[in-house]
């Protein structure tokens, strides 16, 4: 089988290998390994604020469930339309599956968040008109998780930050937006359990004081 392949891959263009390593072949989009490779000379590029985000189709696989043909229809429908309510300076790629990476650039430093929030909540909107797929109009809604970018992110912390956010719009049921800057810290039962353990019981069993001890999230 390489063997077979070899004289076929030699006899492509450098521009037609870089889209075979670069390029998800169902959307046309950049992939996951274009951001990773391409990320730390964005970075040096940076001109004002930048947000990372995460984007999820809300309940994909009841799509799937009609037919995976269906379900490629309407992901590479949806990465087109994706990518044509974006601004030219923007980027966005496909992560894999159903998620997606966008990066808004170009944002005031001052105002990012609300900038950032702004476009995503613009696209929640936009993203959730009807698709006519096989002969019928289908319609999906989409989770987005966002972080700011600085000069010392990498690929790796984006992901964890914007993936946590993203976590947190699915939690409120999806169609929506969330900042990682935002997020609450969890207290998990543990911590509740350490603290009753701290607690300090004098020889009737009667409580008389405690230690409070609290994670270092908060």
């Amino acid at each position: 089988m390489i063997e077979v392949r070899r004289p076929k891959l030699q006899s492509l263009s450098q521009h037609e290998i870089e889209r075979l390593v670069y390029v998800d072949p169902l959307s046309q989009l950049p992939n996951r390994r274009f951001v990773e490779e391409s990320l730390p000379n964005l970075l040096q590029k940076l001109d004002g604020s930048a947000l990372f985000c995460f984007v999820d189709i809300d309940r994909f696989k009841q799509t799937n469930q009609i037919s995976y043909a269906f379900g490629d229809s309407l992901l590479s429908a949806f990465s087109q339309r994706l990518a044509s309510l974006l601004r030219a300076h923007d980027l966005v790629c496909r992560f894999g599956g159903d998620e997606f990476i966008l990066i808004l650039s170009g944002l005031t430093t001052v105002d990012a968040a609300r900038q950032g929030l702004a476009i995503c909540e613009r696209l929640l909107t936009q993203m959730q008109e009807p698709y006519p797929i096989e002969g019928r109009l289908y319609s999906v809604t989409m989770s987005i998780g966002c972080c700011p970018i600085d000069t010392q992110s990498t690929f790796e912390r984006l992901m964890k930050r914007a993936d946590d956010a993203l976590r947190a719009a699915k939690r409120s049921g999806g169609n929506a937006v969330r900042m990682a800057d935002a997020l609450q810290p969890e207290v998990s039962s543990a911590h509740a359990t350490s603290f009753a353990a701290a607690m300090q019981i004098d020889s009737h069993q009667s409580c008389v004081g405690a230690e409070i001890r609290l994670p270092a999230a908060c």
